[in-house]
């Protein structure tokens, strides 16, 4: 998205704050922000927000790509029933989408570890210590890990969004932004 903004030469423009999704919600809720790009699950009802959907990422099971788990094309949540599953902290979205697969499936880990850094859960899965359950995106290009789907009735899916408080009235250069934003989405 930078990389387009910047091609309409609108970046000098624009004040950039990184935090927690639900942080930037609230923020904008408040009028601080007019507009955030934010994280979110597909399912969450957001009042007082207009959201567009910019791109979809799947979670996955990550695995050290010399596990015999890595041989799967996919995978069930049951099956790593005997394996340290290396989790993060119930403020990431990506914890509330395995505790929801939890839920769903009936599933809870016999052993677990909690683990707020993404590369430290890389290195622990690298290290062959447990499997996580990350976004695809966190480990493209990761050397000696390997992102499994899971099964097609236990995928969940993170969308990067836009989101857009629902009083907030866009002066002619904020209209361009949006424009620009709207128009680059990338949905897979």
């Amino acid at each position: 998205m930078i990389t387009h903004l910047n091609q309409g030469r609108m970046l000098a423009n624009i004040e950039t704050k990184e935090e927690n999704s639900h942080l930037l919600e609230q923020h904008l809720r408040e009028g601080r922000f007019d507009v955030i790009v934010f994280s979110r699950l597909g399912d969450e009802p957001l009042p007082g927000i207009k959201t567009t959907p910019l791109q979809r990422y799947q979670y996955v099971l990550v695995v050290a790509e010399d596990s015999p788990l890595a041989q799967l094309d996919e995978i069930r949540i049951d099956q790593i029933k005997d394996t340290p599953l290396i989790m993060r902290h119930k403020r990431f979205l990506s914890r509330t989408s395995l505790d929801r697969l939890f839920a769903k499936t009936g599933f809870q880990p016999t052993k677990k570890l909690i683990v707020d850094n993404i590369d430290a859960t890389l290195q622990l899965v690298r290290q062959g210590m447990g499997v996580s359950y990350l976004m695809d995106i966190a480990v493209e290009n990761v050397p000696c890990v390997k992102a499994i789907p899971l099964v097609p009735s236990q995928r969940s899916y993170c969308y990067s969004s836009l989101g857009i408080r629902e009083n907030f009235i866009p002066n002619e250069v904020q209209k361009q932004y949006l424009e620009i934003l709207k128009k680059n989405q990338d949905l897979n």
